[in-house]
């Protein structure tokens, strides 16, 4: 049985649809108090204040489909990251909370997230920690702000898999080893005098990933393939209009 023209090159075109991968967008909110900090120019609030002992909130929004992002999973630990450090565009962004007022990293030089679910040589051992920094100078002018968290434990399985983008919630227990650490400044480095300053040690109490919104992202190499078909219907398309003119034409 002959297929029609088009109705064969339609077939064509979805033999070579491409494959899809899929691009996760995730939220990591990690709580905890800050262990030891102080706010020298009121970067949270108000200048000279000791923030040790209050509470924080620190957030991570993952996106893996940024170009030339890093991936890496052998699955049993995995990570991405990218900033500028790296030469490629940063997957990660941050905010950081304490006192009420929230400060915001774009996480344009360093953005890193990665977790193992034990590694080969301490099979229960598990370790989650992202990070967002942004650094700038021209030599003068220097700018460095970041924030990190980190957990990792030797006797707890909190960590379920190497797929960063699964849901997860845990609060940290007495045996784990819990820190993070962060930093606002920006400072005059002919002076050493800083305009903003805020630094301090982070003790994490509980976190969770939760994955939002996804979308199918065609491979590279089947964008090609794509093409081909739509440009096979189209060719396709266009010879049965002209061969329909001529029909009217002769009659």
């Amino acid at each position: 049985m002959k297929l029609p023209a088009l109705a064969f090159a339609a077939a064509v075109s979805a033999l070579v649809l491409p494959v899809s991968a899929q691009a996760a967008t995730v939220v990591i909110t990690y709580t905890g108090i800050v262990q030891e900090g102080f706010d020298a120019t009121g970067v949270f609030g108000i200048v000279g204040q000791d923030l040790t002992g209050a509470s924080y909130t620190s957030v991570y929004t993952l996106d893996d489909g940024v170009p030339d992002v890093i991936i890496n999973d052998d699955g049993t630990s995995s990570s991405v990251y990218g900033g500028s450090n790296y030469s490629v565009a940063s997957p990660i962004t941050a905010s950081l909370t304490i006192n009420g007022v929230t400060q915001f990293i774009a996480g344009n030089y360093i953005g890193i997230t990665a977790q193992s679910n034990g590694l080969p040589d301490l099979a229960s051992y598990d370790i989650i920690f992202h990070e967002a920094q942004d650094y700038t100078t021209d030599t003068i002018i220097e700018t460095n702000n970041l924030v990190y968290n980190v957990i990792q434990s030797y006797e707890n399985n909190f960590i379920t898999s190497s797929n960063y983008a699964a849901s997860l919630a845990y609060t940290i227990q007495a045996n784990d080893f819990a820190s993070g650490a962060f930093q606002f400044f920006t400072g005059d480095l002919t002076t050493g005098i800083a305009s903003i300053s805020a630094t301090g040690t982070l003790a994490p109490q509980s976190f969770t990933i939760a994955p939002t919104a996804t979308s199918a992202v065609p491979e590279p190499a089947t964008w090609a393939m794509m093409f081909a078909g739509f440009g096979l219907v189209g060719a396709v398309s266009r010879r049965r209009k002209v061969t329909t003119r001529v029909r009217y034409a002769l009659g």
